[in-house]
């Protein structure tokens, strides 16, 4: 899957191909949230495109945590 910059003619691909929903069917939410954001961050910034999966990766993980904190000190 393709998308388009608005008036810039670049593009940036999707995760391998996924969107929102598999991400989400894949339990992987912060990337399904941001995905889009990101790749036209990689793209402007000429990132290459395995900075982007990582910028992803990393996102997700932080989300991860920070949610587990929360639990914690809420169960805590």
């Amino acid at each position: 899957m393709v998308d388009r910059l608005p008036g810039r003619g670049v593009h940036f691909l999707h995760p391998i191909g996924l969107g929102q929903g598999r991400l989400k069917r894949l339990r992987l939410p912060a990337m399904g949230r941001q995905y889009k954001k990101l790749g036209q961050e990689a793209v402007k910034q000429n990132r290459p495109y395995k900075d982007y999966l990582l910028s992803l990766l990393e996102m997700e993980v932080a989300q991860r945590d920070e949610n587990t904190q929360k639990r914690l000190v809420t169960e805590g």
